[in-house]
């Protein structure tokens, strides 16, 4: 539930700008991997002092204090090491809700719903608190790269809720369960976008007000399959 904001209905890219993000090469050895986290450790240093459409490759490695075709080993450009950036910043907040899924089996589902809703609007709001973050969204997002990378998110997280023992007691199928954990997913990566996001409102938004919305809807579509009886 930690996607970056995405644009909808553009036209489908062109095979050239899927590459535009894409690493050249991961790193597998202990050398090759001090390397790429100098790169982004920079990159986000960087990001404190400079928007993020003037960060370049020489910029980097030159306060990286290594050469230029080390960084083109791991990266085509420098947009490509921010987006990397960005993806470490929501991956972090993905280990974090999907650590509050698995954290609340053993509790009554309506108040797992509760921590959970509360874990994910705590990590994302203290996510784009960071200035650079909300530059970063704004700058590299409308990138396919991204795009797929938060379709990657999303899997990670309903995987995460397809596994949570009451939904599996309750909904024995996996398939259906498959539906029903990623319809939810969506849904409340649908509302917390639109919580944090820099969308023009007839209303201003209220992030505490919209994780409650959230609540009501989870529990109302959960309830479906969750409620117990008695």
């Amino acid at each position: 539930m930690a996607r970056p904001h995405t644009q909808t209905h553009t036209q489908a890219p062109e095979p050239q700008d899927r590459r535009r993000l894409a690493r050249r090469r991961v790193p597998t050895g202990p050398r090759g991997r001090e390397r790429v986290e100098r790169i982004l450790a920079t990159a986000e240093a960087l990001l404190e002092r400079v928007a993020p459409d003037e960060i370049t490759a020489a910029a980097i490695v030159a306060e990286a204090g290594i050469s230029i075709g080390s960084f083109y080993q791991y990266f085509p450009n420098a947009q490509a090491a921010l987006a990397a950036v960005l993806q470490r910043r929501g991956d972090a907040v993905d280990r974090q809700t999907i650590a509050a899924i698995e954290g609340s089996g053993g509790l009554p589902w309506a108040e797992a719903v509760e921590r959970i809703v509360d874990s994910v609007f705590a990590n994302f709001g203290r996510l784009h608190e960071e200035h650079s973050t909300q530059l970063l969204s704004r700058s590299v997002v409308p990138s396919p790269e991204l795009q797929g990378l938060a379709a990657e998110s999303t899997a990670r997280v309903t995987r995460a809720l397809h596994a949570h023992p009451r939904l599996a007691e309750a909904i024995p199928d996996p398939r259906r369960r498959w539906l029903v954990a990623r319809t939810t997913v969506e849904a409340c990566t649908g509302i917390q976008g639109w919580a944090f996001g820099p969308w023009e409102d007839e209303h201003p938004i209220d992030p505490a007000a919209a994780a409650e919305e959230m609540k009501h809807l989870v529990k109302a579509y959960l309830g479906r399959y969750l409620e117990d009886p008695r």
